[in-house]
């Protein structure tokens, strides 16, 4: 039995991968960002045109840790209890070529971790996603991104990856997070959680409160990052059924100029709930959960 498929539905670290690749333009088509986004009137955080330009490689490290989770399973009677360790680690090269086309190396996406149960090792091997180690094409038509294998036919289950880190792109949860009016240090706004889809389930399967505070403004690699808190307190299902909580606290830096996000690290509880595939049984686990993410921008 592995656990690791639980660990894709841990994803609030989906909304950085939302906030640092949703890249759709440059600043030749919408004016300087720095302009545009810093005024006397407060900053804007999000916008439908982010303004990195045409060359730009962003190197995406992230990695998410749940460490000796409480395990519970029932299965063909029997009633086992034990321990659960679970790693991924992701490192993707995104390249923006144009407005409409980015290339994306996934150097690395894998998980591993380790089950105890009744006092016996359970076998846990270590194991990659489906696009480690391929490169995506994603292109955007109108307002639409999709994507492709760059050589080779997609499985299914690559073909479900890239389209949902196509929709990433088209629909960005940063755009109802932080929203497009200005933020002035200090505000504080509740987000609607329904709006949210890159937490590994479709949009509108999610309810709880989501509050985001605008802490402050500094320099973080270079750049000049909004600081932004997060607190969660999320309950949503997964597509096999399984039912989650999230109560998790968050540190986001978003940069001011380009208004992607730069880094990312949550610290919080994670607990979930259903069947095993296949009818085999039925498993609760909650535990402690870290997401460290890091963007790396290197200008043209």
């Amino acid at each position: 039995m592995r656990t690791n498929h639980i660990i894709s539905l841990v994803v609030l670290g989906g909304l950085f991968a939302a906030t640092s690749c949703n890249k759709q333009s440059s600043p030749g088509e919408n004016g300087d960002a720095s302009e545009s986004t810093t005024t006397s009137s407060g900053y804007v955080l999000y916008s439908d045109d982010p303004a990195l330009p045409d060359g730009t490689v962003v190197t995406s490290t992230r990695t998410l840790d749940m460490k000796d989770s409480i395990l519970k399973v029932r299965k063909q009677g029997r009633e086992l209890s034990g321990t659960a360790t679970n790693h991924d680690e992701s490192l993707r090269i995104w390249t923006i070529n144009s407005a409409t086309r980015h290339t994306v190396e996934i150097k690395k996406e894998q998980t591993s971790g380790s089950i105890v149960l009744n006092g016996k090792q359970v076998p846990s091997p270590s194991k990659t996603k489906p696009l480690h180690e391929k490169t995506i094409i994603l292109t955007k038509d109108g307002d639409v991104w999709t994507g492709k294998l760059k050589e080779g036919i997609p499985t299914d289950k690559q073909t479900t990856a890239i389209k949902k880190m196509a929709k990433t792109l088209s629909s960005p949860d940063n755009k109802y997070i932080f929203g497009t009016k200005p933020r002035h240090v200090g505000d504080t706004w509740d987000v609607d959680p329904s709006e949210l889809s890159s937490f590994g389930a479709d949009a509108g399967n999610l309810d709880g409160s989501f509050k985001a505070t605008f802490d402050s403004v500094t320099t973080h690699k270079g750049l000049e990052c909004a600081v932004v808190l997060l607190e969660v307190d999320l309950t949503g299902k997964s597509d096999s059924g399984m039912t989650m909580h999230m109560t998790e606290k968050a540190t986001v830096h978003q940069s001011t100029k380009y208004r992607v996000g730069v880094s990312f690290n949550l610290e919080g509880k994670f607990s979930a709930e259903g069947g095993i595939k296949g009818g085999a049984g039925h498993m609760t686990m909650e535990g402690p959960m870290t997401v460290v993410a890091e963007d790396d921008i290197k200008l043209p």
